[in-house]
């Protein structure tokens, strides 16, 4: 491509739309770069939670965000993970009246669960949280029924089982 010439009289208005052209390029490809790391990082995190869903074991915060390379110490990178759970969980609602969400907890103790943040989301989607405890339960169990296996669905209740400090859902057996 030849350069084009300046005008002769007035100056460089071509060079400076040839700048802003070039810039605005850039920052299109800035955008569309940063869209995909969104992209995959949402893919990569609702994968997690529908595994976790499956087997009925919630995961910890600083878990999923290791998985997306993100560090639960800088606020910037909270605020990032709380936006991509905020995005799965509307997702999961509009699907299956089901806020995936709820499989990520904070690990203040003996007794875990989601964030204020997902409380606030739920709340705003119309649900229930005056027994955050009740509501987590309720809301793992029907995820787990949601995604659990055909094959290995039965009669059998749904119980929770503890081992070495991690709890998960299971189906008993048929008597």
């Amino acid at each position: 491509n030849p350069s084009p010439q300046k005008p002769a009289s007035g100056g460089s208005s071509i060079a400076i739309q040839e700048v802003a052209s070039s810039t605005a390029g850039e920052n299109s490809y800035r955008h569309s770069e940063l869209d995909d790391v969104r992209n995959r990082r949402l893919s990569t995190v609702r994968l997690m939670l529908e595994r976790q869903a499956k087997i009925g074991q919630h995961v910890f915060y600083a878990e999923v965000m290791k998985e997306i390379m993100l560090s639960p110490d800088s606020p910037d990178d909270c605020k990032v993970m709380n936006s991509i759970l905020e995005e799965i969980s509307t997702a999961s609602h509009a699907e299956r009246q089901l806020l995936l969400g709820v499989m990520v907890h904070e690990k203040p103790g003996l007794a875990t669960e989601p964030n204020q943040a997902f409380f606030d989301l739920a709340t705003s989607l119309g649900y229930a949280c005056e027994d955050r405890r009740g509501f987590v339960m309720k809301h793992i169990v029907a995820l787990y029924e949601s995604f659990e296996d055909p094959s290995r669905k039965t009669n059998g209740k749904i119980i929770r089982v503890s081992f070495r400090g991690q709890s998960r859902l299971v189906r008993s057996r048929k008597n």
